[in-house]
C-alpha cells in the first residue's frame, strides 16, 4: 500500500507541523517544507502526494502521524 492511498477522502487537509513551524503535514501522510507562507498562499490547490484539493486546517495534525505510523506498521507486518 503506497502512502497516498491512506484516505478515500475528496480532499487532503494540511496542517502546520507545530514544532518545525515550516513544515506541513498532509492528511494521506506527506510532509512539504513551506520557507514562506502557506500553501494557499504559494498557489498550491492540489496535494502534491495523493492528487486531492488540499485544503488547509487548523487542527493538530499529531493524530495523522500516529495513523500513518500504525498503517506503516500494518503494512509491514
Amino acid at each position: 500500500m503506497s502512502e497516498s492511498t491512506l484516505t478515500t477522502s475528496p480532499t487532503c487537509s494540511w496542517g502546520l507541523d507545530t514544532e518545525d513551524g515550516n513544515t506541513w503535514t498532509s492528511q494521506c501522510g506527506g510532509y512539504f517544507t513551506i520557507n514562506e507562507g502557506t500553501p494557499t498562499e504559494n498557489g498550491m490547490k492540489f496535494c502534491l502526494y495523493c492528487g486531492h484539493p488540499l485544503v488547509e486546517d487548523d487542527e493538530d495534525f499529531s493524530i495523522f502521524d500516529e495513523a500513518l505510523a500504525m498503517t506503516r506498521a500494518a503494512v509491514a507486518d
